[in-house]
């Protein structure tokens, strides 16, 4: 994936200077312990370890976009089988719509001030209520992943 390039970089250069500071500092206390000058040798110690908690903050971050790239990899594959796979379709669907269904009933002898308990509202996008539920976002009796998804939904309603 070509995600996060910039991150990466950063993060290897970090992991550079990491080991730059691992190796003065090496060589620092190798220098103090020849010398036997003793008052070099902590902060040689100290710049030694700055330089391992360099490369594993660096190591942390990386990490963290290797898990969001393979977030989205793993997102990608559960979308293309659900779009190639009528019978997982269809009962994603029919799991979507009878939660859309049960939360309408809800919403409904709720009043408009007083949502029921599980749903709050997240905004009003173009004049249209988007409701937050523990089945999903929610726009009408329509259900979506998340507000992105409900706004572009709202958005396609305008235009037809």
């Amino acid at each position: 994936m070509g995600q996060y390039r910039v991150a990466k970089a950063v993060l290897s250069f970090f992991s550079f200077v990491g080991w730059l500071l691992i190796g003065l500092g090496a060589l620092l206390v190798a220098l103090a312990l020849v010398d036997s000058d003793l008052t070099l040798l902590m902060p040689s110690l100290a710049l030694a370890i700055s330089g391992m908690l360099t490369i594993a903050t660096t190591e942390m971050g990386l990490a963290q976009i290797a898990t969001a790239e393979n977030t989205y990899a793993i997102y990608d594959l559960v979308k293309a089988n659900l779009a190639n796979s009528p019978k997982v379709a269809n009962t994603f669907v029919k799991d979507v719509v009878s939660s859309a269904t049960n939360l309408q009933e809800g919403v409904r002898r709720s009043s408009a001030t007083n949502l029921q308990e599980g749903v709050r509202r997240i905004k009003v996008y173009k004049g249209r209520e988007i409701l937050k539920t523990n089945e999903g976002v929610v726009v009408d009796d329509k259900v979506f992943a998340n507000v992105i998804e409900a706004e572009k939904w709202i958005t396609a309603q305008e235009t037809t």
